[in-house]
Order: C-alpha cells, then sequence, then structure tokens
C-alpha cells in the first residue's frame, strides 16, 4: 500500500487515543449527522440551542431608521 494513499473505509470504531469516533464511510457520516442524540453540547447536560434566525437578526440591524442614523452620521 502507498504510504501517502488514504486508508480504505472501515466501520466506525472509537479511538481511546482520541477520545472519539472515528466514521470513515459514507453512510456511517450521514448516520451519525442525522442522529439527534449527537447533537452538540454547548454545556454539560444541557442540548445546544436552535441556530439564530440570522434573517432577521439583519434586518433589524439593518431597519430603514437605523439606515438612515448612519447616512446622517
Amino acid at each position: 500500500m502507498d504510504p501517502l494513499s488514504p486508508a480504505p473505509p472501515r466501520p466506525a470504531y472509537f479511538d481511546p487515543a482520541l477520545g472519539a469516533w472515528v466514521l470513515s464511510r459514507y453512510a456511517d457520516i450521514i448516520a451519525a449527522l442525522h442522529e439527534p442524540a449527537l447533537r452538540q453540547e454547548t454545556a454539560p447536560g444541557r442540548a445546544s440551542e436552535e441556530p439564530p434566525d440570522v434573517r432577521a437578526k439583519l434586518l433589524e440591524a439593518l431597519s430603514s431608521t437605523k439606515l438612515k442614523q448612519w447616512q446622517q452620521a
């Protein structure tokens, strides 16, 4: 095997040195991304919150009133 070639995909396994699961097969990665139990946590025992509504925040930040204030400054 060529040392520069990527390793062939293999079933998911836990690597104790990394302290993490290693996923190399497409099917395993897709399954993990769709698994609610694997959501990133922000604090112990508390699941991360839903992503902020970026569009609403941009509309608020760029309201016509605020744009006029910036133009007058």
